[in-house]
């Protein structure tokens, strides 16, 4: 009953007929097909053609037939399949029909999954995206790619921090859209911050060189520079900055120097998971340090060390008081 159904869906599959819903089944049937069984279904469908077999062009062969392969496995095949033999069988004139031409051409309506990382508030992550990108999350931040990243394209969404460590692809740009701007590179390694309940969102380019840009700004970084994206998305500022410094967040450590408290706060939220609640605040206070290992009790005693403050820790939520 498997040796059939595979069989119906490798058919529909080769004619381009088959459904986003029996793709899923098809892919899900290949990765559990034994090498005898995959040769057996395949057999089949050659013995089924009675016309006679076109020449095709090694070049067009090689497209089919990598397509295949990155069609039916994701990349990832769990069999040692032998290609050559279907490289023969895809020689059947279902593959050289219009509507095949169609499909391995990507213009066949195939479904698209989207997949999305996130990293917990009060916690970061790293991950590697399937070109091989490094991609480090920090607190409260989403990171979503499609199915076909890197086959059709390299382009991913974000709201939140992330630092990238992007591959080299001369041929393939790498961007990333966050909250309403475009960052486009090639190869190179950026931190972006763009929280939506922040005023501000900022690139930092510690290497490379990336386009930021929207419907009505565009702006080239250079190693050493940051912009600055406020809310409305007006008025950008481009100056140098300390590019480290603001990827130390990657390596477990914040650094502060003459940062204004509000600015503290906020980040000490997204660093530790909880809600920071301030009275009597003063906008003239700042503050520089480094933050390590220490615990939120621990840097809250040396905030209170540097200007007088009672605080209470109540599970995730926090109540700072300056006296």
């Amino acid at each position: 009953m498997k040796n059939n159904l595979l069989q119906v869906l490798l058919r529909r599959f080769f004619s381009a007929r088959i459904s986003p819903a029996e793709y899923t089944v098809l892919k899900s049937e290949v990765q559990k097909a034994t090498d005898e069984a995959m040769d057996s279904a395949l057999d089949i469908l050659w013995k089924e053609q009675n016309l006679q077999v076109p020449v095709m062009d090694d070049a067009v062969k090689f497209r089919v037939l990598n397509n295949i392969q990155n069609q039916i496995t994701d990349n990832k095949p769990s069999h040692n399949f032998s290609w050559t033999r279907i490289a023969a069988t895809i020689l059947i004139p279902l593959l050289v029909s219009a509507a095949s031409f169609y499909y391995f051409s990507g213009k066949f309506n195939r479904q698209e999954d989207v997949f999305t990382v996130f990293a917990e508030r009060g916690q970061k992550t790293q991950i590697f995206l399937p070109d091989g990108t490094q991609v480090w999350l920090n607190s409260d931040s989403y990171l979503s790619y499609s199915s076909v990243f890197n086959r059709d394209n390299r382009e991913v969404t974000l709201k939140g921090e992330a630092f990238f460590d992007v591959t080299k692809d001369d041929e393939h740009s790498f961007a990333v859209k966050a909250e309403g701007i475009n960052i486009v590179v090639h190869g190179t390694a950026f931190n972006v911050s763009a929280y939506p309940d922040e005023e501000m969102a900022t690139v930092s380019l510690l290497r490379g060189a990336v386009t930021v840009e929207n419907a009505v700004e565009r702006v080239q970084l250079e190693p050493g520079q940051q912009v600055q994206i406020p809310r409305d998305r007006q008025s950008w500022k481009l100056f140098p900055c300390d590019v480290e410094m603001e990827c130390l967040w990657t390596q477990n450590m914040l650094r502060f120097e003459n940062t204004p408290a509000v600015e503290v706060f906020a980040k000490l939220e997204k660093w530790y998971g909880v809600n920071i609640h301030v009275e009597n605040s003063d906008s003239s206070v700042k503050y520089g340090f480094v933050l390590k290992s220490e615990s939120l009790r621990e840097i809250l005693d040396l905030i209170n060390r540097i200007t007088a403050i009672d605080y209470q820790i109540n599970g995730e939520e926090v109540n700072i008081r300056y006296k």
